[in-house]
């Protein structure tokens, strides 16, 4: 689809370069006392000239501009010229731009931008006037808008940036161009493994991308190096629209689609508690365990849907305070949260009192809810999952390292396994209300990914974690 602001921008530039070239007009052609040797400018056919006359003859000589030793042009309207120029250079690179990313005007059944009847060139915009061009010679634009592009639009914020038009070397607040080699790696391993007939090297791509999730990078490195275009980005390894027939493992889809979720929602921050402040709960300097809260100018992102939402399977955290800043979870402590009226949202697998008499088989799961406090009726926690049970909603689920007894769970930290049916509940204590409920996981999902090159955390993962640990002089505190 092509971007109105682009559209529109390209249309004001060259608006504002006509402006120039009218005032410009107006001046040269304003009278103008003789004197000897006196020089004047004159537009002939969009190109700048300058006359010479004298007192001695009425007639005017003309001769090529005057220029300096550097070759660029001299004289009262040399400013002038120069940003007409400039105004013209920047028209013509938005519309390049037009012609690459914008799909031709028969797929869609839409006419090109600018008409193909009547398009202004870049001569055309310096002397104000138009040439007709013929539909055999429109725009050519041979990459139509798929489906897949229509679902997942690039956002404004990555459209508007002119890669041309960044000066690195000013200002260190684009990034640092040493990461442009380290981003620009992923797509030169793609491109490889497209061209191996059917033998590339996953193990590349795959470590790339476990090290691109500790890269710090900006929206104009991202820009620089087309990380989120749908033809020359991650969406290679993750939709099937443009994989070219590339068979990519599971957990690379998985990972891909992860890192590309996060750069679009500007999730730049490599840190691993980002937006999480830690403190000594107690003045006793010995003592280990720290205190966790949310940094109160950090914008966190609201848990209270239904489904996957931006979560992948697999995803993973290094405490459930990291989850919930994400969106994965409701609450740093609790293990169920839930929309009142509507069912639970998400449920967190840990080793709590409560959990005691949980059951871990991977796909099925038995769950335990909360004891209640009150006589008569369930708790709000495990009214949620009965609301699930009866409104065949199902639950995000996250394991935790502490889990007893279970191999699917992770080895450190939380992790996200995808989407479980509440199918079945089962009273245990009548006097408390306390129910346990059996939970099945949704079939066409990726396999849970406790095992294998596949495993979450990845090593990449432990190690910033261990990193993290050694600078807050923590040890074993984080599950």
């Amino acid at each position: 689809m092509i971007p109105e602001e682009e559209t529109e921008r390209a249309a004001r530039v060259a608006a504002y370069a006509a402006r120039w070239t009218k005032r410009f007009n107006e001046i040269n052609n304003a009278p103008q006392p003789p004197r000897a040797g006196g020089k004047k400018l004159a537009v002939t056919g969009g190109n700048i000239e300058t006359t010479t006359s004298t007192n001695r003859a009425p007639s005017q000589v003309t001769s090529k501009p005057p220029t300096s030793a550097s070759g660029a042009k001299v004289g009262r309207f040399g400013g002038i010229a120069k940003e007409a120029k400039r105004l013209s250079r920047e028209s013509e690179i938005s519309k390049k731009r037009l012609r690459a990313e914008s799909p031709g005007p028969e797929s869609r059944g839409c006419s090109a931008v600018g008409s193909p009847e009547t398009v202004s060139s870049t001569n055309s915009s310096l002397t104000g006037t138009t040439h007709k061009r013929s539909k055999s010679n429109s725009i050519a634009r041979p990459l139509p808008i798929s489906p897949s592009e229509e679902r997942r639009a690039l956002p404004d914020w990555y459209t508007k940036i002119i890669p041309e038009r960044i000066n690195w070397k000013k200002s260190s607040k684009y990034g640092s161009r040493e990461a442009i080699p380290k981003l620009s790696q992923i797509g030169s391993l793609i491109r490889v493994a497209k061209e191996t007939n059917g033998r590339p090297d996953f193990d590349k791509i795959r470590n790339e991308i476990h090290e691109l999730e500790f890269v710090r990078v900006t929206a104009e490195l991202l820009r620089k190096v087309d990380l989120l275009d749908n033809r020359r980005g991650l969406p290679q390894l993750f939709d099937e629209e443009y994989k070219d027939d590339l068979r990519v493992p599971w957990d690379i889809e998985a990972d891909a689609l992860e890192l590309y979720n996060k750069w679009i929602q500007q999730m730049f921050d490599p840190d691993l508690l980002r937006g999480i402040i830690t403190q000594p709960r107690t003045k006793d300097k010995s003592i280990q365990k720290k205190g966790w809260s949310f940094d109160p100018k950090f914008d966190r992102i609201s848990a209270l849907y239904f489904g996957h939402g931006m979560l992948v399977n697999g995803q993973w955290w290094p405490r459930q305070i990291c989850a919930v800043r994400d969106g994965a979870h409701g609450a740093p402590m609790a293990g169920i949260t839930g929309i009142r009226d509507k069912g639970a949202v998400s449920v967190v697998m840990s080793g709590s009192d409560y959990h005691n008499q949980d059951q871990d088989d991977g796909e099925e799961v038995q769950y335990c809810g909360t004891e209640s406090n009150e006589p008569g009726r369930p708790s709000d926690a495990t009214k949620f999952l009965i609301l699930s049970l009866e409104n065949k909603r199902p639950v995000r689920l996250m394991r935790s390292s502490n889990i007893p007894n279970s191999r699917y769970k992770p080895c450190r930290g939380f992790r996200y396994d995808g989407l479980y049916d509440v199918v079945e509940k089962t009273l245990i204590n009548k006097d408390k209300h306390h129910y346990r409920f059996h939970l099945v996981r949704q079939p066409g999902q990726a396999p849970i990914r406790y095992q294998g090159v596949e495993a979450r955390p990845t090593t990449r993962e432990i190690l910033e974690l261990q990193n993290a640990e050694r600078i807050l002089g923590m040890r074993g505190g984080w599950d």
